[in-house]
Formats: C-alpha cells, structure tokens, sequence
C-alpha cells in the first residue's frame, strides 16, 4: 500500500525502498507474486512455520453502490496505475468522489497528469472529512475545486468518451455512532455534472471470506485480534493492521507491527498476555490556577513550517512537495516536542516498582499535592508534588557536609523535603544538588536542563507521561 497507495509527491519511492532494504539486512525472506488462497493457504503456513502473522490490508475498493457505478475508476486502482506509469487517459475533466485520504491522493495525482480539472463531490461538510486538512488545503492550492453535501445518484455513459453523472444534494441529519451527523438526501434536488471520469474513492474493504473459511474468527471491519497482543482465535496466528481495523492510516499499522513483538512471548511457551501497561498517574481535576502555574513555564514557540516547492512545480510531477527541514530548524523543532514535564519520566525508580508489581495508583483515592515548582536553585528545579518523602536527598547533604543541607518539614500531609528555617533550596544544596538531582527516584529533585527525551532510558520504564503521586493514609 505504501508503494501504489500513496503517490510519491507524499513518499518518495527511494525513500521506501531504503526502509524496505534496512528489513532485509535484518534477514526477512521475500516470497514475492503470492496469493493467499492460490499459493498457500493458512494450514500450509502454520504447518511450516511456528507462528504467523498476516497483514493483508484492506486491498478491496468499495464501490459507489449507485446505478452506474461501473463508470467510475476505482480509487486505489488509479492510485497504482499511476505508481506504475500507466496512468490512465482522465481527459480534461475529471471528478473525484469521496472525502478520505485516498480521495485526496486521487484529485492530487489526477491534476499533476495535466490539462485536467479536478472536483471532489463529498457527501458531508468540509469538518466532517475524515482526511487530513492538510490534504485538502494542498489540493485546494493545486487547483482542485471542492464541493459538499453532495451524493451520487447515477452514472451514465453519454458516447463512450464522456459520463453523466447526476447527483443529489443532502443536508446533515442526527449524529451517528461516530460523532458525525447522517447525511440525509434533500428530495428534488437533483442535478447533473458531465466530465470525462470519475474516480470512485469512498474507502476500502477487508476480503474476510477466505479468512472465515480457513477458521478464523471476523469482525465488521476485518479479522478479530486482541487488542494487546493481536492473536487470532488460532493459536500461534496473529493478524494486524488494516486487516483488523479496515482501512487506516500506514502508522497506525506500523504500530501494530510493535504490538505483535508479543509473538516472541509464544514462541518462547510464555503466556501472551502483550507488553505490560505503562504506570502512571495524571493529575486531576485541574484547577485554572494550576493550569496557569502547570503552562507558566513553557516557552511558547511557533511552529517552523515545512519548506515546499512551489505550486508551478508540483503540477510538473511527482517530486516530492517537502523539501525537509535545515539541521538548525530541526533541533528547533524537536525542542518544541510537547511533553509531560517530568525530567525523570523513563528513569523514575518509582514508576519501574510500581510497573513491576502492577501498582494501581488509583485504588485509593485521595487528596494530591498541588502543582508548584521552586526554581530558585542555579542547578535544579524542585516539584513537591512528586517527592515521596524517601530522605534520599537528606542523606546525601547530610553526609556531604552541607553547612544548612535539607530537611522533612511539617505535619501530616503538610510534610515536605525542604532548606530548614525555611531558607532558599539554594542555600540547603550549595555542594550537592547535582547529586541529589541523581539520586532522586521520583524527578521531584531534577536538573534544569533535563528531558525526558535527553536521559538514558531504563528498559523496565516506558514513555513520559504526566505524574504527580496520590497522598493516600497509611497505617
């Protein structure tokens, strides 16, 4: 799909081909022109090979489902004709139906094959398209002209070389399980348009027949996995991607690609149970005036907006439209990488031990600490709210000889690491911040500097997310 489903302009075929030649160096095998159900079946698979995955995708264009639908070229079929260099002759006038990604892909690539105008007919308003609105702002700088509410009725071959196409206007209805409001048909209000093709783009499907024959349990969308793992109802297959969720974005297929690295948990006769859930706690409710407090310390940055080559040469071929970012704008952005604040969120000795014996930070409810920094240290930076009262941090300016060093102060869920006399932090740590910074296993003492992203990453923590420790009552 990668390679015929999305036009170079948007992934460049060299680039592709370098991650495709990085899998093989790994060893991948290639067993290439195959058919499932042809060439092999789901049983020869399994008797070989002690595990299998499949990620079939969702390859089966859906069609128009109107009188006529014939006319009209499927979506994914113009996207790899174009990929292979056999793109069709669209004539001067082609329309575009559907409201996706692949539609765009469609209007786009059909506009850069030149003398052609280009309409998308969507059934919905411009904020229910479920493409990216990039996407659209792109076509719409290329030329490509847009217009909603609209249905197709029927298609009609005029004299071989032109299509009627009569369609109906609609208007939105209530809301469907999704969010989005049910286009509904507004009678007598239909016209027609003429051009020379239309490009039928209203989603894919996954084949699910020959799975079902071969055992496999099916959903509405596609073959049914466990979310965690992907394992099938067949013991030692797996499936992911579009195959299970229908058609999707690639990324999201590349995730499940990491998912099903719990295959190695059956091969290796160990209960499949997946990757263990990341620990973490959000703090909440959240008040304005700690939001105001959370968000005070963020520095606010525009974002550097990706070079492009200009709309005359987009419309020349199928180079690539980024050009990519300078190694100076790069960084730049990579420093704008939202997080969650914690310094220490893939180092944190708490967040390893509450992982490892499957702590639920929410089985006692109660009150928090509120959100506050003290950045009065040269070194570091100091978060009450995520100091578990360890000592750590005493010890260690206590043994260094700190002439005011730390201390725990206050009275019940008052408590707190603090410079006795309530002196600055930076007169309590004047030798051994930087140490206690270390030493710290929550991030309630951290370096100024530090990211997340910048620490060394402990194989039994995760990713960032936002922490702040429940004060509980405890015996």
């Amino acid at each position: 799909m990668l390679r015929y489903g999305i036009p170079a302009y948007r992934l460049p075929k060299d680039a592709l081909d370098a991650e495709i030649g990085f899998i093989s160096q790994f060893g991948a095998r290639w067993r290439m022109g195959e058919r499932w159900g042809r060439d092999f079946s789901l049983a020869s698979l399994r008797r070989d090979h002690d595990a299998v995955f499949l990620a079939t995708g969702a390859q089966q264009a859906q069609g128009l489902q109107c009188e006529g639908e014939e006319h009209a070229l499927p979506g994914i079929e113009f996207l790899e004709q174009v990929a292979k260099d056999h793109s069709p002759r669209l004539g001067r006038s082609v329309i575009v139906i559907g409201g996706g990604n692949t539609a765009m892909d469609c209007a786009r690539s059909a506009i850069r094959l030149g003398g052609c105008s280009v309409k998308v007919l969507y059934r919905r308003t411009r904020n229910e398209m479920p493409c990216l609105m990039d996407e659209v702002e792109g076509a719409e700088a290329e030329g490509v002209e847009f217009e909603f509410l609209v249905s197709p009725v029927r298609l009609e071959s005029t004299d071989g070389r032109q299509i009627l196409l009569t369609c109906r206007r609609m208007k939105p209805g209530e809301p469907d399980a999704s969010g989005r409001r049910i286009p509904v048909p507004v009678e007598g209000s239909d016209f027609s348009l003429e051009c020379s093709t239309v490009i039928a783009a209203t989603g894919q499907s996954v084949e699910r027949t020959l799975a079902e024959r071969e055992g496999l349990r099916v959903t509405t969308w596609g073959i049914a996995a466990d979310e965690r793992t992907l394992a099938t109802n067949i013991p030692g297959v797996f499936a992911g991607g579009d195959a299970v969720l229908g058609a999707d974005l690639a990324v999201r297929a590349v995730a499940a690609g990491r998912i099903a690295a719990s295959i190695r948990q059956y091969l290796l006769g160990e209960p499949v149970v997946g990757e263990p859930s990341q620990w973490g706690i959000a703090m909440h409710p959240v008040d304005e005036l700690e939001r105001a407090e959370i968000f005070r310390a963020i520095e606010k940055a525009a974002r550097i907006r990706m070079p492009e080559i200009g709309h005359e040469q987009r419309l020349t071929g199928f180079a690539e439209i980024e050009k990519g970012l300078t190694e100076e704008d790069a960084r730049r952005e990579a420093y704008r990488c939202m997080s969650c604040g914690c310094r220490k969120a893939d180092c944190c000795d708490l967040r390893g031990l509450a992982k490892e014996y499957q702590v639920d930070p929410y089985r006692f409810a109660g009150e928090r600490r509120r959100f506050s920094q003290d950045n009065s240290h040269p070194e570091i930076i100091y978060e009450p709210g995520k100091c578990i009262l360890c000592g750590v941090c005493v010890r260690i300016a206590g043994q260094a000889g700190e002439p005011l060093g730390l201390s725990i102060v206050g009275r019940g869920f008052e408590v707190a690491v603090a410079a006795p006399f309530g002196r600055p932090l930076a007169e309590g740590l004047r030798h051994t911040a930087l140490r206690c910074a270390e030493a710290c296993p929550s991030g309630a003492l951290a370096l100024r500097t530090a990211r997340a992203c910048d620490l060394p990453c402990d194989p039994q923590c995760g990713a960032a997310v936002a922490a702040s420790p429940v004060l509980v009552r405890l015996p």
